[in-house]
């Protein structure tokens, strides 16, 4: 069986789903590490790949925003230990350069993110319907 990588859709939907209910100002970290260990109860894995960490702090509008993604972020484990090397920038290329039959554009990220997860033997749990096959 192999290993699962969570991508950037999966933990920005329990964020935002999570954020509904309250705004940020009342939100502290210990409650936004929560939300993390719920998600990853759910999807029992804690695994990501340090693009999908970037795409995630990418998305935060404010300083205090910024607090609280970085404490949700730290439950989750960069399997990738933070280093894209060159053969996953030639996979991505590759994933890339192959255009699927609806030819919509691919995604930067989403290319890097399936290459690591090759080369470290992880499939990638996604919502986006985009994210390129291996």
């Amino acid at each position: 069986m192999r290993h699962i990588v969570l991508d950037t859709t999966i933990l920005i939907a329990q964020w935002r789903r999570r954020r509904l209910a309250r705004p940020l100002t009342e939100l502290d970290e210990a409650e936004v590490e929560r939300w993390a260990r719920q998600l990853i109860e759910i999807e029992q894995s804690d695994a990501t790949v340090t693009p999908v960490l970037l795409e995630f702090l990418c998305g935060v509008g404010d300083k205090r925003e910024m607090i609280l993604a970085r404490a949700f972020l730290k439950s989750f484990k960069a399997i990738d230990d933070r280093r894209t090397l060159r053969r996953d920038w030639q996979e991505a290329q590759r994933l890339a350069e192959r255009v699927p039959a609806n030819r919509r554009p691919r995604d930067l990220g989403d290319c890097l993110i399936r290459a690591i997860a090759q080369r470290l033997n992880h499939d990638v749990r996604t919502l986006d319907t985009g994210m390129p096959r291996p």
